[in-house]
């Protein structure tokens, strides 16, 4: 189906397309042009502000080739609901595609109406009529958006926040992540230099600016940017800003949270500069599922390395804990190991000089060797040095490499043969 989006229609150049769009989305009898239909002699055949019926569209077939095939289709307030709610559909549907797997299980058993989440979601005209274009021309960018939409969307799900509207904007934020790549190829696969995922999520939080959408969403994209050489800060624990207790949905939650919600005292309000960094910490969780799932793509089961890296990498500070705890939760097979490398995380971040500790070799470590080779350093076991035969990339690809070399062991080796007991235990 063909067509261009202009302000207040949308103009289809062929009888077949304009005649799909109104039977597509029920729109017979309630449709109107915003322009008249002449034929080649200036007549009018079908008059603008009229209702499209049955009857009309015969006689424009009996008259194909005597006029002009332009037909704008008048967006009122009525079909842009219309539109929005074939968009959520068509969205929705991801969920059932066989690389969904890890949403799927997000989304299950969850009691939250989140059908209503993601039809709320569209209030902005232009972002809705952009989508229905694109599930056209470009079905498979489509499901690619909708389906980074519905993972940041299934990354909240577990959150008891009663943060207004966290659910909407967080699928906002995912399908509107790599919105501005659309004229591109770039999203067909993640982007591995930095500065070239800087620059994407630079285009496409300009984009969404011009779409009249909450500004915490553009300002999510703009910085959600995982820098892989920068170490967090070592102090920072969590993101002590997402407010709400961690629930295991045993409740009924309710279905529309365009309303605002009473506040109790385990209610919280976020300024716009909070929310933004709520949604900026799910949507590098999300970028990372995905560079992860690319990675492993050849692997029969890639699920348990995505569960370790990000779990490991929230240990780290990273991500979010408060957020990927209840995903570890989700995925209950991996959830023991997931467990053992958030403990390794915790013990290299207990090096004294930072960030040295490094377990080797990962996911199951047995030492830990000094990275930087700070032979001052009180915990430096002397006269045990290990020789690493080939370079270690950082665990999750999130961090400092390891180049080939002969290095320190650390005494934080202790720790993790005491950890490694308990484990077999």
């Amino acid at each position: 189906m063909r067509m261009k989006l202009s302000q207040g229609c949308i103009t289809f150049f062929g009888l077949r397309d304009f005649n799909e769009f109104i039977r597509e989305l029920n729109l017979m009898g309630r449709l109107e042009l915003l322009r008249p239909i002449v034929d080649n002699a200036g007549k009018i055949l079908f008059a603008e502000d009229q209702p499209v019926k049955q009857g009309a569209l015969d006689k424009l077939i009996e008259l194909e080739g005597q006029y002009q095939q332009q037909f704008a289709a008048k967006i009122t307030d009525e079909v842009i609901r219309e539109i929005a709610q074939l968009v959520a559909k068509r969205a929705v549907r991801s969920l059932e595609f066989p690389d969904g797997v890890v949403v799927r299980q997000l989304f299950e058993g969850t009691r939250h109406n989140y059908r209503s989440y993601i039809l709320n979601a569209f209030g902005s005209k232009k972002l809705i009529m952009v989508l229905y274009k694109m599930s056209h021309e470009k079905p498979d960018l489509f499901d690619y958006l909708a389906g980074f939409g519905l993972l940041c969307l299934g990354i909240v799900l577990p959150l008891s926040t009663h943060v207004r509207m966290i659910h909407r904007y967080s699928f906002l934020a995912g399908i509107c992540a790599d919105i501005g790549l659309m004229d591109t190829d770039y999203w067909k696969a993640p982007l591995e230099k930095y500065s070239m995922q800087v620059k994407a999520a630079e285009r496409s939080a300009r984009y969404v600016e011009g779409m009249s959408l909450p500004a915490v969403v553009p300002a999510a994209i703009r910085k959600h940017v995982l820098n892989p050489l920068d170490p967090p800060p070592v102090e920072e624990e969590d993101l002590d800003s997402l407010p709400g207790d961690l629930i295991d949905e045993e409740r009924e939650v309710g279905g529309d949270d365009l309303l605002p919600l009473q506040k109790s005292g385990g209610d919280a309000n976020l300024s716009d500069a909070e929310l933004s960094e709520v949604l900026k910490e799910v949507l590098k969780i999300a970028r990372f599922y995905y560079h992860v799932r690319h990675r492993c793509r050849e692997k029969e089961n890639y699920l348990k390395e995505l569960i370790e890296k990000m779990a490991y990498n929230a240990a780290r500070g990273f991500f979010s804990r408060k957020l990927v705890e209840p995903i570890i939760r989700r995925f209950r097979d991996y959830e023991r190991s997931a467990r053992f490398m958030m403990h390794i995380a915790e013990i290299e971040r207990r090096c004294l000089r930072p960030p040295s500790a490094w377990a080797y070799p990962k996911p199951k470590a047995t030492q830990i060797l000094c990275r930087n080779r700070e032979f001052d350093c009180p915990n430096i076991l002397t006269g045990r040095d290990i020789h690493v035969m080939s370079d270690s990339e950082a665990f999750g690809w999130v961090g400092l490499n390891m180049e080939a070399g002969k290095y320190p062991k650390c005494t934080l080796e202790a720790e993790l043969m005491k950890l490694s007991k308990e484990i077999l235990k």
